[in-house]
Formats: structure tokens, C-alpha cells, sequence
């Protein structure tokens, strides 16, 4: 075999290089051959993609502090089953612990809420004012989320002796009805205190990512104002125990849930008009836009 045969036999199962930019005719020959069996796409694809250029260490942060931890033999063998489990180093995971800490301080982020006006059924005039805070999870699910408020002066002083137990807005109030005949052919709702819906309105599931609204405060059209509790609904609306003086007044909401805390000060002026009435951050302001209206209820001993 010569060398002019040998090389015809090489170069012989070899395809053509396709030309960039011509248009594919997608016709078979007689042979029953298509454009994609007599010709190679190679060449116009490489030089279509991106040059891959080789970079040591592109996927990895730089890292340069070093830190000695001393674990015992039980700490070192977790440490080794989560990293074998995942298949990744020692290092990964804890510095994913790490990560996952400051992640958790800023799991519940507060802010200023939207206020709610609350109005006359009849009249349909303003009655009074919701001033909320709206608490935002950042983070997993939360069951049984608590809330906390303090009431302190502008001097720092507390205005009451213990903190105020929040009531979530989307609780179920602590109300219930009966229908009471007034007259042969009329009938009269009566609306009462029921204690045995006190529990609902202290705690709140919050899923990933889902905010709510809870109430600080109300301010009647008569200008006093009261902290808002679920037990404010057994003294229609107007808790003796935590009326707020004419004056502006900071207040220290805290969030509890799972055992950790999280924090937030606002500022409530309670010498603003019905309209006015709301919190408000060193950061931001009252959102302009209000929440739905509220019916006031007026309630009868059962």
C-alpha cells in the first residue's frame, strides 16, 4: 500500500466543514444522505462560542483569615458526618453555620405600617385611628410569633410598669353575636366580649417571606388615645390600664420567635389628628396609602 493510497483511506470518512453564515438545506440526496450526515458543524460553532479560557481558583472567594477551633472527639465526628453526607469539606459547613447566624439576627425586619381608619356604621363618619407596625419574615416558617410593646417617653422613662402583649390584626376577634328578637317582625345583633377567643389574637404563624400587621395603638375622634390590646375588646376598645398621654411618645416593639428576639423603635406622636395618626422610624415614614377601614363594634355585656 503506498502512502498516496493510505492517506486517501484516512482523509476518505472525513466531512466537509460546513461555511458559517450559509443557509442549511435540509433536502436528502438520492443516496438518502442529509446536510447533518455529508457535513461537519465543528469549525462554524467554534468560532460562533466563546473562547473557554482557563482561570485557577474563578469559583472560589478569597479567603485569608485563619481561625484555630479546638473541638473534642463528638464534635469532630459531626462535623465529619455532615461534610461526608453532602460531600463537601469541614469548612463549607461551617462556614454555612456561620452565614446562617447572621442570617438569623435579621430574620424579622419591622417597619412602619399604614394606618386604619375606623368608622361609624351608621354615620359612617371617622370614629377613630389604627396606628400598625407591618413585620416582614425574611426567613423559614415561624409558628407562635409573639409581639412586645414599651411605651417610653421622650426622655427615655417608661410610661408603664410592664410592656403591652400585641394583638396581630389578622387574629379572629374576641367577639361574638347573638341575634335578639326587638319585635315580632324585628331582629337585633348584639355584640359581646367572649373570653374564649382571648389566646387567638397573641400569637401568629408567619410563612417564609409573608408579612403582617399589628396594631400599636388607637386614637379616638374625641383625641385620647389608647395602647392596643386583645384585652382592650373587654373594655370596649378603651384598655384603662394603657392610656396614652397627649404627648409624642416612643415605642419599642419586640418580636419573639423560637426563643430569639428582634427588636425595632418607632416614634408615635399621639397629638396628631385622626388622619395623622401613625408610627413612624428615624429611617421612614408613615406609608401613605391606608388599610381598608375598620367598622367600630360596639359591645354589651353577655
Amino acid at each position: 500500500m503506498t502512502s498516496q493510497t493510505k492517506k486517501t483511506r484516512m482523509t476518505k470518512g472525513q466531512k466537509t466543514q460546513w461555511q458559517r453564515h450559509s443557509k442549511i438545506d435540509e433536502t436528502a440526496t438520492s443516496s438518502g444522505d442529509s446536510v447533518w450526515d455529508r457535513y461537519s458543524f465543528a469549525d462554524a460553532m467554534d468560532a460562533a462560542g466563546e473562547p473557554l479560557v482557563y482561570e485557577p481558583n474563578a469559583t472560589q472567594i478569597p479567603r485569608t483569615l485563619v481561625y484555630r477551633l479546638r473541638l473534642d472527639e463528638r464534635e469532630m465526628a459531626s462535623l465529619q458526618r455532615l461534610a461526608r453526607e453532602r460531600s463537601v469539606s469541614i469548612s463549607v459547613i461551617l462556614r454555612e453555620f456561620v452565614n446562617g447566624l447572621a442570617d438569623e439576627r435579621t430574620r424579622f425586619e419591622l417597619h412602619p405600617g399604614a394606618s386604619a381608619c375606623i368608622r361609624d356604621p351608621n354615620t359612617h363618619e371617622p370614629y377613630g385611628s389604627f396606628a400598625h407596625i407591618v413585620i416582614a419574615n425574611n426567613g423559614a416558617f415561624a409558628p407562635r410569633v409573639r409581639c412586645w410593646f414599651t411605651f417610653l417617653r421622650a426622655d427615655g422613662s417608661s410610661l408603664f410598669p410592664s410592656e403591652m402583649p400585641g394583638r396581630w390584626s389578622s387574629a379572629p376577634e374576641p367577639i361574638s353575636t347573638n341575634a335578639v328578637t326587638t319585635r315580632p317582625d324585628a331582629i337585633q345583633l348584639i355584640h359581646y366580649f367572649d373570653p374564649s377567643k382571648m389566646s387567638l389574637g397573641y400569637v401568629q404563624d408567619f410563612a417564609k417571606g409573608e408579612e403582617n400587621h399589628i396594631a400599636v395603638a388607637i386614637k379616638f375622634a374625641d383625641g385620647s388615645a389608647w395602647g392596643w390590646t386583645q384585652e382592650s375588646y373587654q373594655h370596649n376598645w378603651r384598655h384603662p390600664s394603657w392610656r396614652l398621654p397627649n404627648e409624642q411618645l416612643r415605642v419599642r416593639a419586640r418580636i419573639v420567635s423560637d426563643g430569639q428576639a428582634f427588636a425595632s423603635e418607632f416614634i408615635l406622636d399621639c397629638r396628631s389628628q385622626l388622619e395623622g395618626f401613625g408610627v413612624t422610624s428615624q429611617d421612614e415614614g408613615r406609608p401613605s396609602s391606608p388599610l381598608p377601614d375598620v367598622p367600630y363594634i360596639r359591645l354589651v355585656k353577655p
